[in-house]
């Protein structure tokens, strides 16, 4: 058998904090007239003067929706920057925003602290439309060399991850640099500044990595393994993983609280589209199908020409954090996993109704367990199936019919060494 690829301590804190934001602001919400890779209707600095930004009511909508990390995106294609740098004028400290002298960024980091959630940061590479770059290269209309674009990136990269303490995440949306000397003076800058953090969409070869799940509507196979190996997969492939990949590279899926056909397809606050959030079930739904198929969660935070959540928005993540602490509140039955055993059983003596499994692995060891089945047993002691599996991974969380039985039984059918099992709970919860 292949040795398994084992997480570091980054990924296991960054598995283990499951659910979180990914926050979004720039210069389309105070001009919708802009189009991004339009370098043409980019708007002024000048517009952006939120007159009530407070970083203090992004986290506490976090907080209210059960999140426990926050990446912040500060720098979206247009290339404005919400923290001040060296690199150009094309960030807050050219905006009439407390006068040009405040820092969006380090707000950000001190609210985080604040309510105990790990920041991150989001910050595109290959799209920059002041400096004229589009998806990893340069435009036609560039002044630039793509040389003198990277440089200039660098030292935006410096003075981040070095003005704000640790982060645990580093966004790379459209991944790292196509070249591998790019990447490698990326990973160089990550590894001396910011080396607890997990890079989504990095490369797995050079730095602690996490991968995309290929969509954004928060959802990603039923079963699915965190390793991985850099070679070329389709979009299914790519979500179920390598049970024996040469990295550990767990999923991390996306969704916007809005539907895809508003604004910037949902990422960006536009007056108007209340309309379009989504229902918080259907964030639960999105929340099952992610974070309970072995991957965490980052669901769409807009901030408003206010600089605020919308008050629309902050009521459903709310409503939605109420929603995801029931579906843990009716426990019939749990027990801890011990070392090596394949059999566990949780006895039911008053008969209650059950119908959401809950699986979690010790992935410090390496993802060793494949398949599985629950049982119910009935008067005679036989096993009556209730539900299966052919992986867990950090966690599993299966609905299935609702079923009565005095007691339940896990069978695990398929190991890759010594099955470290963490957790065996079932739960009644509602269907919606």
């Amino acid at each position: 058998m292949n040795a398994l690829p084992i997480p570091s301590k980054a990924h296991l804190e960054w598995q283990n904090r499951e659910l979180g934001v990914l926050i979004h602001h720039d210069l389309e919400v105070y001009d919708n007239n802009y189009c991004a890779h339009c370098p043409d209707t980019l708007p002024s600095p000048e517009v952006f003067n939120p007159r009530e930004l407070d970083t203090d009511q992004w986290l506490e909508c976090c907080v209210a929706a059960g999140g426990r990390s926050a990446v912040l995106v500060v720098k979206h294609c247009s290339g404005f920057t919400l923290f001040p740098t060296a690199a150009h004028e094309f960030g807050v400290h050219s905006s009439p925003w407390r006068n040009g002298k405040g820092d969006v960024a380090a707000d950000f980091v001190k609210s985080c602290e604040k309510y105990k959630v790990k920041p991150g940061f989001y910050f595109s590479l290959g799209c920059n439309d002041y400096l004229r770059a589009c998806t990893h290269r340069m435009m036609p209309c560039a002044t630039l060399s793509w040389e003198e674009y990277t440089r200039l990136v660098m030292i935006q990269l410096r003075e981040l991850w070095s003005r704000y303490g640790e982060l645990g995440e580093i966004w790379f949306d459209g991944g790292m640099w196509p070249e591998r000397r790019d990447r490698e003076k990326l990973a160089e800058l990550v590894n001396e500044l910011q080396s607890n953090a997990v890079c989504f969409a990095g490369d797995p070869a050079l730095v602690t990595s996490a991968r995309h799940s290929g969509n954004e509507d928060g959802t990603t196979l039923e079963w699915g393994f965190s390793g991985y190996d850099n070679r070329p997969l389709d979009y299914l492939n790519n979500q179920r993983g390598l049970r024996d990949g040469r990295y550990f590279c767990p999923m991390e899926c996306i969704t916007t609280n809005r539907e895809n056909d508003s604004f910037w397809q949902g990422w960006f606050y536009r007056q108007g589209e209340d309309h379009t959030l989504f229902r918080p079930e259907e964030l639960i739904e999105r929340y099952y199908r992610s974070v309970g198929h072995n991957s965490t969660l980052l669901i769409g935070m807009e901030i408003d020409h206010r600089g605020l959540v919308p008050d629309a928005d902050s009521r459903q993540f709310a409503q939605f954090g109420r929603l995801l602490g029931e579906q843990f509140s009716d426990c019939v039955g749990c027990c801890r996993g011990e070392p090596g055993v394949t059999v566990y059983e949780i006895a039911n003596p008053d008969n209650r109704e059950v119908n959401m499994l809950e699986l979690m692995e010790d992935v410090s060891f390496g993802e060793r367990i494949g398949r599985f089945k629950l049982f119910g047993l009935d008067e005679n002691g036989d096993e009556v199936p209730l539900t299966f599996g052919d992986a867990i991974g950090h966690k599993l969380l299966e609905r299935f019919p609702r079923a009565r039985y005095r007691r339940f039984r896990l069978r695990i059918l398929e190991t890759f060494g010594e099955p470290q099992l963490l957790r065996f709970a079932l739960y009644r919860v509602e269907r919606y």
